[in-house]
């Protein structure tokens, strides 16, 4: 009777345990951040592709690498789709460059968190193009993250770019005047991007320039004559003034006017672990933040998220706090933080409530170790789609003409020769000091 007992006990053990074990794999995986990159941390997501012509980018790397943090009992089984999309972010509605079997990659490498990690467990990397992943086309492109186990559900997502050389390009900007909607420095910038070739490139179809603020890529500022492509009219607080003119042939410009010209970035440095140590509660930043109307004290690294400092050891996530004064100023709108932390995608995760006791604003949000650039923003949620629209930085941030944040111009050609994708021929970076 005893020899029984103990293997009914045992059976009752073993059977606990194989609960537990499924219960640890059907914890849900939760996605803390993602992001893509060219050579190094510093570089925007820009595959150059060769042409054989004789024109060259002022920016663009020869690797792209995409990086995600997760939260999971073990490293998720996911697989990596890459998605050929319009000049508007929209998939490609060609079935011939959107080959599952072709883009289909799961070779992710996953590294696990240091031991004293609560907010992120796995992280997962891969760099790209290799022997496995060979990407031809030129345009705007998207890596898609599944699971094998519910492929129909998207898990993540990131952007990057692939560019040509078939042309050439350059952007002018100068500083010029617009009329702001809060009492703040009236300070825009008007930009002029052009792009000329001497190949065989049909005039017509170089259709849109698309504007990117230093990476900063779900805020396309678009110029455009093809009315199916959309012009994110909703996304923005001003309507900007646009014109198209010339010939590929000897200069092609698209003008853009009234752009805000913003503030230089906040810096928000975690590196130092003994401002930050590692601590479960909320880390109070230690002065509010102020209103700045045009004004700053330091550069900022141009909207990357830097971590090459951080040692192995120390890389993990710190909950801030962040604490906005208004300095009487209540916004009438939502205000939110945009920044490398959040891959400047401005979502609800990151709106900020008014404490009308210590007449702050504050957020805390859990954010991974290393120097990051940010901004406070104002316009109104979307709860449909979890996203601001109508929004600037203008109200808190102000503007300045010694802002010197550089624009990204990329020129899409509708190439019917190759089955009428968007493909970019030309790539363009410029600041208004004219340093690239």
């Amino acid at each position: 009777m005893t020899q029984i007992l103990k293997i009914l006990i045992l059976i009752g053990i073993l059977l606990a345990a194989e609960i537990k074990a499924d219960d640890a794999l059907k914890t849900p995986t939760i996605l803390r951040m993602i992001r893509a990159y060219g050579d190094n941390e510093r570089e925007p997501p820009i595959l150059i592709l060769s042409s054989g012509g004789n024109y060259e980018a002022n920016v663009g790397s020869q690797s792209i690498t995409v990086e995600m943090d997760i939260s999971a009992n073990v490293p998720p089984n996911l697989y990596a789709r890459f998605v050929h999309c319009t000049a508007d972010w929209n998939e490609t509605p060609n079935q011939f460059y959107q080959d599952i079997a072709q883009r289909r990659f799961s070779n992710i490498s996953w590294q696990s968190s240091t031991f004293s990690n609560s907010y992120y467990s796995y992280r997962g990397k891969f760099t790209f193009p290799d022997i496995n992943i060979k990407l031809k086309y030129s345009g705007n492109w998207k890596v898609l993250f599944y699971d094998y186990q519910n492929d129909t559900t998207l898990f993540a997502s990131a952007k990057f770019f692939i560019a040509e050389t078939r042309a050439g390009a350059e952007i002018s900007i100068w500083n010029a005047m617009y009329e702001p909607a809060f009492h703040v420095s009236s300070t825009c910038y008007n930009l002029e991007a052009r792009v000329w070739s001497n190949l065989n490139i049909l005039d017509n179809n170089v259709h849109s320039c698309v504007l990117y603020r230093n990476n900063r890529y779900d805020e396309p500022i678009v110029i455009t004559d093809n009315p199916d492509i959309n012009q994110y009219k909703n996304l923005y607080r001003y309507t900007f003034n646009k014109m198209i003119s010339g010939f590929i042939t000897s200069r092609k410009s698209f003008r853009i006017e009234g752009i805000p010209a913003e503030n230089e970035y906040r810096v928000l440095d975690l590196t130092n672990m003994g401002y930050f140590p590692r601590v479960d509660y909320p880390m109070r930043l230690p002065l509010a933040d102020l209103r700045r109307n045009g004004t700053f004290f330091q550069y900022d690294d141009e909207g990357v998220m830097l971590t090459d400092r951080i040692s192995s050891t120390a890389d993990d996530y710190v909950n801030v706090e962040f604490i906005m004064e208004p300095e009487w100023a209540i916004s009438k709108d939502d205000v939110f933080i945009i920044g490398s932390m959040n891959g400047w995608q401005p979502t609800a995760d990151w709106q900020m409530y008014y404490d009308e006791v210590d007449r702050y604003y504050k957020l805390s949000h859990w954010v991974r170790r290393g120097k990051h650039d940010y901004l406070y923003a104002s316009g109104t949620l979307d709860y449909d789609q979890n996203k601001f629209v109508n929004f600037s930085t203008d109200e808190y941030e102000g503007n300045t003409s010694l802002n010197d944040h550089y624009f990204l111009a990329f020129f899409y050609y509708h190439d019917i020769a190759s089955g009428g994708f968007d493909a970019i021929i030309a790539v363009s970076k410029q600041s208004i000091s004219n340093k690239y």
